[in-house]
């Protein structure tokens, strides 16, 4: 990337976009190492004790599940077609987290559809279900979508639940890049969850009408979150690349190669993502009935499902059988 004089607007706008491409470049690096073949998501997902536990006793809507599972796959495909944007592209990828979080969202929905009866209905109540979800033993998901951040993220070092063990998180500067993406993904839920707690307690002094407040109810207020995780992140940057950081994306004055890179190391975690709930799926609904869904959409979409839903479906079909 290019360097820029650290006074200057345009090098602000640089710095903030940087930390950007390096929480979503280490999302795309552990995914890339740790799951090289497609085939490896499913079989971490069969390893794992809680998918082999995950049931559905009560037949789910089907309708909703597929149509939620359409609207997934139809937002991947529109940041598969985004890459055909040209030079406009960094005009373009402050959207891409967008559409990210909401194809990631849609997988969330179609898991509590097909796992519960109580759907959360807004996204702040969808997120803090599964993140409270993600602390059980029985939790289905593999990593590192399991790892969550609990405690008070202002400590020098943090730890990560039910992620790598032994691994403490020490990077503190989101502009540099470690070697270990784990780092960078671990800084990431903590500058998360440290401004969850920021908002918890501005919402708390506004409501008293106060400018200060006990660090014992600061304390209380900590204990009463549920844990971070890359739920809470990937809404937390849909948020601040629509509405706060537009600017880091138009003045960043980076080449367009990197914003393109930028953004297919986003969809490689949201396909990576949607395999995870596309398994889950696949474990509790009919066979027949799911495979007429994805040819359905397959045959509606053309050619650009071939490098998403229709890539992953044969290795789903064949790896992930229904529940008895």
């Amino acid at each position: 990337m290019k360097s820029a004089h650290h006074k200057s607007p345009r090098s602000k706008a640089f710095l903030r976009y940087l930390a950007y491409h390096n929480y979503v470049d280490a999302l795309a690096r552990l995914i890339h190492t740790s799951y090289p073949a497609s085939e490896d998501i499913v079989q971490a997902l069969l390893d794992n004790h809680g998918f082999q536990r995950f049931r559905r006793s009560v037949p789910a809507g089907l309708g909703d599940i597929g149509q939620s599972l359409r609207h997934a796959w139809y937002t991947e495909l529109m940041m598969l077609s985004t890459l055909h944007s040209g030079s406009a592209f960094p005009y373009v990828v402050s959207w891409s987290m967008v559409h990210a979080y909401y194809a990631i969202n849609r997988g969330m929905n179609t898991y509590f559809l097909a796992s519960t009866d109580a759907i959360p209905t807004s996204h702040n109540g969808m997120i803090h279900a599964l993140s409270s979800y993600l602390m059980s033993k029985h939790n289905p998901f593999p990593l590192p979508w399991r790892a969550v951040l609990e405690g008070d993220p202002t400590q020098t070092t943090v730890t990560l639940t039910n992620g790598p063990e032994d691994l403490l998180i020490t990077l503190t500067n989101p502009m540099k890049s470690h070697e270990d993406p784990w780092q960078n993904i671990g800084l990431l839920l903590r500058t998360t969850r440290k401004r969850q707690l920021e908002e918890s307690i501005i919402n708390w002094k506004h409501k008293r009408r106060t400018n200060r407040i006990p660090k014992a109810q600061r304390d209380r207020l900590l204990n009463k979150m549920v844990p971070t995780s890359l739920f809470d992140a990937l809404y937390r940057m849909r948020r601040r690349s629509n509405y706060q950081d537009t600017d880091s994306f138009i003045f960043c004055n980076v080449p367009v190669d990197d914003t393109i890179h930028m953004h297919r190391s986003l969809l490689a975690f949201v396909s990576a993502s949607l395999m995870v709930f596309e398994c889950l799926v696949a474990r509790v609904t009919p066979r027949d009935w799911l495979t007429d869904t994805v040819e359905n959409f397959v045959d509606a979409s053309g050619a650009l499902a071939n490098e998403t839903i229709n890539a992953r479906w044969p290795i789903i079909n064949e790896l992930v059988s229904p529940q008895k």
